[in-house]
């Protein structure tokens, strides 16, 4: 068990130094009695979780990123994210629907999804410890830039053509434990399956500019805050992938 741990610690470190400093503080969590169904993160948490998704789209676009065993090729087209308040609220209606059983399972939808369950800290902490867990998928192998059921939590925050994301949260018990769902969905629902690689922000789209210092586009028109998106029904744009934080049921 302690090899496990280990080992999946060095995969979050090479996702970068903040991700890897938020993942440090989940490693053997505690487990308070917290009002179940929170569900909304605060201006804080929402502004730590876009930071930590557009530090690892950022690092991918400069051709800094390090999966298992090299780096990914830099990218041409990656938008830097903003925060999409209308899928934030779709996120923590859904993430609040999990509560009931505590058990990772998509709602109907057309939204590309990503969801983790782990130890209860803070919501802001455990937004980080969700990106950087959905990062370390790229630690188990060399990614070919399509979707794959293995690295699709990436693979979805690693879309060159997303504009936004949207989080929410849970708490919910699951044998004893006081456990916590993150819920992310990603803006627009379905488009490229990665991103153009080739120099770095050499082809945004249009309307957008190059941040040459972080890599990526930006609209030069865009709110701060996305508004886009709605809460419909359908069939999900992907699979369960179920990221349960393995030190909850190592401790």
């Amino acid at each position: 068990m302690i090899q496990k741990i280990v080992s999946k610690e060095r995969e979050i470190r090479r996702a970068g130094p903040y991700l890897y400093s938020q993942f440090k503080k989940q490693r053997f969590p505690i487990f308070p009695k917290i009002p179940v169904n929170p569900s909304t993160f605060d201006e804080n948490a929402c502004q730590k979780i876009l930071k930590a998704h557009n530090d690892f789209r950022s690092k991918i676009a400069k051709g800094e990123f390090v999966s298992k065993s090299e780096k990914l090729p830099p990218a041409k087209n990656m938008n830097r994210l903003r925060w999409n308040s209308k899928y934030g609220d779709v996120a923590s209606k859904r993430a609040e629907r999990l509560s009931e059983d505590c058990e990772l399972v998509h709602n109907s939808g057309h939204y590309t999804e990503n969801i983790w369950q782990g130890g209860v800290t803070n919501p802001a902490e455990e937004g980080i410890a969700a990106i950087a867990a959905f990062a370390s998928e790229f630690q188990k192998g060399v990614w070919n830039l399509k979707w794959s059921q293995e690295m699709g939590h990436a693979a979805n925050m690693a879309r060159g053509d997303l504009e936004s994301v949207g989080c929410g949260y849970t708490r919910c018990t699951k044998d004893g434990f006081e456990l916590s769902i993150v819920l992310c969905l990603y803006y627009p629902p379905a488009g490229e399956q990665a991103y153009k690689k080739g120099p770095t922000c050499s082809e945004c789209s249009d309307g957008f500019s190059c941040e040459k210092k972080i890599g990526m586009c930006f609209d030069r028109n865009a709110t701060k805050i996305d508004t886009r998106g709605e809460d419909t029904s359908g069939s999900p744009s992907i699979s369960i992938l179920f990221l349960v934080m393995w030190t909850i049921y190592m401790i």
